[in-house]
């Protein structure tokens, strides 16, 4: 047996309490009296002293006592179990660090809302745009809503008991069985794009050109990245106006290396392997590494993500074909992938995200059945035990 609230055990000190207060009146008073003769004499054996007697009433009344206090600390029969901890899919697209309510992100509006719901946790936070990601704690980390922006979850692959939707904007096919927690929120002013040539923006109605407003990108290429990867990013740099960022510091554009894996950097090169766009072929010296994101040509060796340019290649690589072709495809990449900064956000992640909304869906499973609850039959015995001691004081009843 456990019980949910140790603290009520404290109220014990009223019981304790009226049976000292009965044996207190229950006891003898001495009385010092002047005649003499009065007093025992010597050699005859003194008068037993009275005993001290609880009073039937008060004795019910202390047991009630006792009884209602073990109601109050919730007893409980079943085995102590830790929790099963929900599972919170996060939402970390642009619009989840847009305000909702004053300067309140919507993100942190959405987790009040969820800790209203489910308590501070631990929670089992999982990243909806990347699966691999988990966090246990009362809340992700902030870092999870910075840097570059990222898609929104694939929310029906998390439609199940146990799961909450953490996003800012119901979606339009709604969970079945998980729970949702959006925090809507306004329409947002602000830049929609930036670059060498000007900044679009968003005004609450329509977009706005801001041609004094150039913002040039900036990009940062990883040693080790094949020359003639570097070349044609160089070159789209210099045609676009982006600028090279410094060593420390965030880039618009980092091209960078899939690191190689443990049999790749221990074997001997193999034969040529070649990755291959419309026009154009790299040879290099060794199977690429898989690189994640959006492809490049018609293979695994490079790709795109938001910020991010992945080479896989193995070098020395050759570039094969017409090279104007390759520069067009890393360019075209390039464009798609470049992080213009956190103020720019895309212009339907600015639309309005509606009203919040809080939806329970189904319970976890595997959590722990709620034991029998034993505060009911607790409290009726108490009950009846007060009853007792007000009829055993009215009929005077010692």
């Amino acid at each position: 047996m456990r019980f949910e609230q140790p603290l009520a055990w404290l109220l014990l000190a009223l019981p304790v309490v009226a049976v000292l207060r009965s044996l207190v009146r229950g006891a003898p008073r001495s009385r010092l009296l002047a005649t003499v003769g009065l007093m025992p004499r010597a050699g005859e054996p003194a008068a037993a002293a009275p005993r001290r007697r609880v009073p039937l009433s008060r004795a019910l009344l202390a047991l009630a006592l006792v009884v209602g206090t073990a109601a109050l600390a919730e007893p409980r029969l079943g085995p102590v179990s830790e929790p099963v901890p929900w599972m919170v899919v996060v939402d970390r697209s642009p619009s989840m660090g847009l305000p909702a309510e004053g300067d309140l992100a919507r993100h942190a509006l959405g987790l009040r809302l969820l800790a209203d719901e489910l308590g501070r946790g631990p929670h089992r936070f999982v990243a909806g745009d990347e699966p691999g990601l988990e966090f246990l704690g009362s809340a992700p980390p902030r870092e999870w809503f910075e840097g570059p922006p990222r898609d929104e979850p694939d929310w029906g692959r998390f439609d199940q008991p146990g799961t909450w939707w953490l996003t800012d904007g119901a979606p339009a096919e709604g969970p079945l069985r998980a729970g949702l927690a959006a925090s809507g929120g306004p329409a947002v002013r602000g830049l929609v794009s930036a670059g060498p040539l000007g900044a679009l923006a968003f005004d609450g109605e329509q977009l706005v050109l801001r041609p004094g407003e150039a913002r040039p990108g900036t990009y940062r290429i990883e040693p080790g990245i094949p020359g003639v990867l570097a070349a044609a990013v160089e070159a789209w740099a210099e045609v676009r106006g982006h600028e090279p960022a410094g060593a420390e510091g965030a880039a618009g554009l980092w091209v960078r290396a899939v690191p190689r894996s443990e049999q790749a950097v221990g074997s001997t090169p193999a034969e040529a392997h070649a990755l291959e766009g419309r026009g154009w072929r790299l040879v290099g010296s060794g199977a690429p590494e898989a690189a994640a994101g959006e492809p490049i040509g018609y293979g695994e060796g490079l790709a795109i993500q938001p910020g991010v340019l992945w080479s896989g290649l193995a070098a020395p690589v050759t570039l094969e074909g017409d090279a104007a072709a390759f520069a067009v495809a890393v360019a075209s990449a390039c464009d798609r992938s470049l992080w213009p900064g956190p103020d720019v956000v895309a212009l339907d992640e600015r639309a309005a995200a509606g009203a919040s909304v809080v939806r329970p869906g189904e319970p976890r499973p595997g959590a722990e059945t709620p034991s029998p609850e034993l505060e009911v039959p607790l409290l009726l015995a108490a009950a009846l035990l007060a009853a007792g001691a007000l009829l055993a004081a009215r009929g005077g009843r010692p």
